[in-house]
């Protein structure tokens, strides 16, 4: 049970994120376009689950003594840039592109609070991985 609670936090993670992202799909007030949302919803999608996911993977790799705190660290700053890097590549491509992948302003505005949603979760992902690091260090200490 004890190695099934991670998985489980994950999946429901996973499952709200997908939740709140499909706002997105709504067309009850705002005509949307498939061709350019489905790319950006799931581009955000899976950086706002491999965020979180990594954290957690950099903090065990550093529990078993196979990274040191600060490659833990620098390992996440990585991840952190290559997820919020593709989501944004992928805004910036659409923003470009011709119909029907073009992203209108509708869809710009959502693509927009999106990111800046999966910057919120890039923070606290970091946050939550440096202050485990250092409570654990400290912790290992006494």
């Amino acid at each position: 049970m004890r190695r099934a609670v991670p998985w489980l936090l994950l999946a429901a993670w996973a499952a709200v994120w997908f939740w709140a992202f499909s706002f997105a799909y709504s067309d009850s007030f705002f005509r949307w376009n498939r061709g350019s949302r489905l790319p950006t919803f799931a581009t955000a999608w899976l950086a706002a689950v491999a965020l979180p996911w990594s954290a957690w993977l950099q903090w065990a790799r550093w529990w078993r003594g196979a990274r040191g705190a600060a490659g833990a660290l620098g390992a996440q700053l990585l991840v952190t840039a290559a997820a919020l890097g593709v989501a944004a590549a992928a805004a910036f491509v659409l923003a470009r592109a011709p119909e029907p992948w073009h992203l209108s302003g509708d869809d710009a505005m959502g693509v927009g609070i999106d990111f800046l949603a999966l910057c919120g979760i890039a923070l606290a992902s970091f946050a939550a991985l440096l202050t485990a690091l250092l409570a654990a260090r400290r912790h290992r200490s006494a």
